[in-house]
């Protein structure tokens, strides 16, 4: 979202040559370009595993997740 207001702007966004990927988590992309498609996460989900694997490794010391992956579901549209 840093960037977005500068690449609307200049009209960076409506190129028909350049391809953009990005995440977005809010509305505004959505509502102000419609016709874009977006890579989806819940933010609260993501915030929920990292808090539950920061409360599992506080829990139990000796366990590790060190190089354990986590997936956290996402979409395009």
């Amino acid at each position: 979202m840093n960037f977005f207001s500068f690449f609307l702007q200049e009209g960076i966004l409506r190129n028909k040559d350049l391809s953009i990927t990005a995440f977005s988590d809010t509305q505004i992309v959505k509502g102000l370009l419609p016709d874009f498609k977006m890579i989806k996460q819940d933010p609260f989900l993501l915030g929920a595993t990292a808090a539950e694997i920061i409360a599992n490794q506080i829990s139990d010391k000796s366990a590790t997740s060190q190089g354990e992956k986590f997936i956290v579901p996402a979409h395009f549209g």
